[in-house]
């Protein structure tokens, strides 16, 4: 059975400014930089020059061994390549050069260091003359020697790398331009989105690129935002995942995203020029809120619709005492609750439609009430209990 090489692969390879000069570095052994200039911080981490075809450049890594053992380390360029998501990363030791790893020649390949101790190991870049104008990338890794070597045929090997960005661009027409190619939101299980910008860059030169993803309510409330700044290789399509958990309320949410990136090509590290700013179409996703915001949203709509329907009850009562109901000019013995019996109405309402206030004497005043056509006989006895009825309110 062919024995294929595995290899871990873990690329710290810094792609923006950094405060100061260090090792990059992976459990201990790593390098830097020999000669970073002071005129552009990125090359305290990275490898830039700007290179006509044809010409030279003289450099150097600076190897580290900080454990406290002897390390027998190997240094070897490789050509870069995109990562599943558009990032940088680097070719396998055993795939063959063909762009900027084969441009770059060390001095020495494999180096034995002992404890807290480093060495630089000089490099020639040699561009070629049919080099192409724009940005070109390489690296150059760092890794403890494996036991059983690296060949293709050699088993599976753990190899923990580490790795340096060489960033070599070509003078000529130089184009910078990124494009919006789509915007998707995906919902997951369990009710949280993903959101994806995606960008291609169709220049000849990376683009350090901003991004930002603004979510809102319909109500225009910031539900989430989302960023941050990213290279864009030249030629290659980046796409974020962004995640947005579950909105507890849901309900309808308007996402958009912006990039931002300079225009006016420097060299890498160096920006110059003015910032140009792209902006999706905005996207409109429904959320289903929680089960409890499901419960509490449910008997707040129930709540509401009672107070609706009180003040519409309310509101029909007023119009038809306001349509119907004439002037009457209350009787010597007459009482609220006499008047309300024999018009087969609730005292109180009748109190209330005429603003009548305790202790609810109505002698000699005029209110309102309804017609007369309304008003029922009563006898002896019906109006002997309402006067009793009127003389225990009173006595309230």
């Amino acid at each position: 059975m062919k024995r294929i090489s595995h290899y871990i692969l873990i690329f710290l390879i810094l792609l923006s400014v950094t405060p100061s000069a260090f090792a990059l570095e992976y459990n201990k052994i790593g390098g830097r930089p020999a000669f970073p200039r002071e005129d552009n911080p990125r090359t305290d981490s990275i490898f830039v020059h700007t290179l006509e075809p044809g010409s030279l450049q003289d450099e150097g890594i600076r190897v580290i061994n900080n454990t406290k053992e002897i390390k027998n380390i190997l240094v070897y360029a490789a050509d870069s390549v995109s990562s599943t998501d558009g990032g940088f990363a680097c070719r396998q030791y055993s795939e063959e050069k063909n762009l900027v790893g084969s441009w770059i020649e060390l001095e020495q390949t494999e180096i034995t260091l002992e404890p807290n101790t480093n060495q630089i190991i000089p490099f020639v870049i040699t561009v070629p003359e049919n080099a192409s104008v724009g940005e070109h990338n390489g690296c150059i890794l760092i890794q403890e020697k494996p036991e059983t070597g690296l060949d293709k045929e050699a088993g599976i090997n753990l190899a923990i790398r580490t790795g340096l960005r060489v960033a070599l661009t070509v003078p000529g027409e130089i184009i910078q331009s990124l494009q919006f190619t789509d915007f998707l939101v995906q919902k997951r299980k369990g009710g949280s989105f993903i959101l994806s910008p995606i960008v291609f860059n169709n220049g000849n030169v990376s683009l350090d690129a901003t991004i930002d993803v603004v979510t809102r309510s319909i109500f225009g409330r910031v539900k989430a935002r989302h960023g941050g700044e990213f290279p864009v290789l030249r030629g290659e399509e980046l796409r974020w995942s962004f995640e947005m958990k579950k909105p507890f309320w849901g309900g309808l949410y308007i996402s958009r995203a912006t990039v931002t990136y300079l225009e006016g090509h420097g060299e890498l590290g160096q920006d110059i020029g003015s910032s140009k700013v792209l902006e999706t179409k905005p996207k409109i996703f429904f959320s289903f809120p929680t089960i409890i915001a499901s419960i509490i949203e449910i008997l707040i709509l129930f709540i509401v619709l009672i107070i609706v329907l009180n003040i519409f009850n309310r509101r029909k009562i007023g119009r038809w005492v306001r349509d119907h109901w004439v002037d009457y000019r209350v009787a010597t013995g007459e009482t609220l609750q006499r008047l309300s019996y024999e018009y087969q109405l609730p005292w109180k309402f009748v109190a209330k439609v005429n603003k009548i206030k305790p202790p609810y004497d109505i002698a000699g005043m005029i209110i309102k009430m309804p017609p007369a056509s309304r008003r029922r006989k009563v006898t002896r006895k019906s109006a002997s209990d309402t006067h009793q009825a009127s003389a225990r309110n009173k006595k309230l």
